[in-house]
């Protein structure tokens, strides 16, 4: 077996768009657009699976970008269920899963969606406890820096979206708040010049108070960029978020764990589904590893565009029929099927 790439998908593909006379930034675009399209379908195929073991301190988990959705998990070696993001609402339930309820028995994952542009947020002035839900919440403000492994991205900025200390969105009257990228000291990741005996204010460039974030906009960057707070009174810095070069409108899921330990940690061992990020390069390796499925979708697009709309229907089917096919393929064990005697309790366990 081997790994399919981006430029064995150009070699293969590009025949088939638009008569084979396509530039290669044509070809790219169109396996990009085949490739999303088999990935919004519900039943992808397996070998996008992934397990990954998350740690955290906090009461939540940030997927990574290349993440979509966790299937099955444990936590703390027990597996446990996996609830959506109308659990807390649910007449006669626990509530809100922020309260910490004392009654809970275990710690489960909670779908928070797929909105959130940082990975963190910003730290909160309130103390977590088992009554955080009947506490007045105490808001506090940042500033916020943006940080670059490149020197070429000096130029650059973010656009920050969010309210500031007096509720009024960032950078009003305007729409956001620029944030300039500035390059570690040195070009040395985590590495910051402050000579604090001699130069009491900070020696890099921060925005104004801010209050919230709820969306970051990000220019495609020769580095990672990183977006901390900043503390003035006391130096310290909080990790908000680091940024993929390529990506431009970041979004990530999270996951609430109820009943979290703050002192100890949860460990979270999950079984993810990969979810779409646009190829770039001629090496990157292709997410659908299905060239069959890939030339299928690639034609149907093709006959869209011809407005041949039923060959384009029988093309697509085709895709997703390979798909099928390579999911039972791929599959190496029997489902996991218990069955239970009414009488005796369970009767028999098949491959667990």
């Amino acid at each position: 077996m081997i790994f399919y790439t981006l430029q064995d998908a150009i070699t293969e593909l590009r025949p088939r768009i638009n008569g084979g006379t396509c530039r290669v930034e044509t070809a790219i675009a169109r396996i990009n657009q085949a490739t999303r399209r088999i990935m919004n379908r519900p039943r992808k195929p397996i070998h996008v699976e992934r397990v990954i073991r998350f740690f955290t301190r906090k009461d939540f988990i940030t997927l990574p970008r290349e993440v979509e959705k966790i299937l099955h998990y444990t936590v703390d070696g027990r597996p446990a269920p996996l609830f959506g993001r109308a659990y807390e609402f649910v007449s006669g339930g626990l509530g809100e899963v922020a309260c910490h309820h004392p009654c809970m028995s275990g710690k489960y994952l909670v779908d928070m969606g797929n909105h959130y542009s940082t990975m963190f947020d910003l730290p909160s002035m309130t103390p977590a406890s088992d009554d955080a839900c009947e506490q007045e919440p105490l808001f506090g403000s940042f500033k916020l820096a943006a940080f670059s492994t490149s020197a070429e991205d000096v130029t650059k900025s973010l656009s920050i979206y969010g309210r500031d200390t007096m509720n009024q969105a960032l950078g009003s009257p305007g729409a956001y708040m620029q944030l300039p990228i500035q390059q570690w000291h040195g070009g040395v990741e985590g590495e910051l010049f402050m000579d604090l005996a001699s130069k009491p204010e900070v020696g890099f460039a921060v925005s104004e108070p801010v209050r919230d974030v709820y969306n970051v906009g990000k220019p495609a960057t020769d580095g990672f960029v990183s977006l901390y707070t900043y503390d003035e009174d006391t130096h310290q810095m909080y990790f908000l978020a680091k940024y993929h070069p390529q990506e431009t409108n970041p979004r990530y899921r999270r996951y609430r764990i109820t009943h979290p330990d703050f002192v100890a940690g949860s460990s979270v061992y999950a079984l993810c589904e990969l979810g779409y990020v646009p190829l770039t390069e001629t090496d990157d390796i292709l997410i659908v590893q299905n060239m069959d499925a890939l030339k299928m979708m690639v034609m149907a697009i093709e006959f869209e565009n011809e407005r041949e709309f039923q060959a384009a229907k029988v093309y697509e089917a085709d895709a997703y029929r390979l798909i099928e096919e390579q999911r039972g393929s791929e599959r190496t064990h029997d489902y996991n099927f218990i069955q239970s005697a009414p009488a005796y309790g369970f009767g028999n366990i098949r491959a667990l």
